[in-house]
């Protein structure tokens, strides 16, 4: 099981995120953060994964910290306009998400996983 912690996302999104979620076998909602707050609550609730809206989601700059804190994390950033999106892991390797949404988004963070679990 995987599980997600949401931070920083608009409310349309955050709830979308929720349901998907809780519909998905293989994913749990570890709940809401803010940005500040997301280091802290990412131990609290042993999430794996977090998903974070930043305005650029390929850059390093806001996942930096986080990932340091927790190598195993796997960050996929959103753009505020949900229409990019990228995967951050602690190897630093940035994917970028293609065909923007919920399904993509999704997808990227089950093939990290499946990836990692190779290894």
């Amino acid at each position: 099981m995987i599980r997600v912690l949401l931070a920083e996302l608009p409310t349309v999104l955050a709830e979308a995120s929720e349901q998907l979620i809780a519909e998905s076998a293989d994913l749990t909602c570890a709940g809401r953060s803010s940005f500040a707050e997301a280091l802290d609550d990412v131990a609290r609730s042993e999430s794996d994964a977090l998903i974070l809206t930043t305005d650029d989601p390929v850059s390093p700059s806001s996942t930096r910290e986080l990932l340091d804190a927790h190598p195993h994390l796997k960050i996929v950033c959103v753009a505020p306009d949900a229409r990019t999106a990228a995967l951050h892991e602690r190897r630093m390797s940035v994917v970028r998400v293609r065909d923007i949404g919920f399904d993509s988004i999704f997808a990227a963070l089950r093939t990290a996983y499946a990836l990692e679990r190779r290894r």
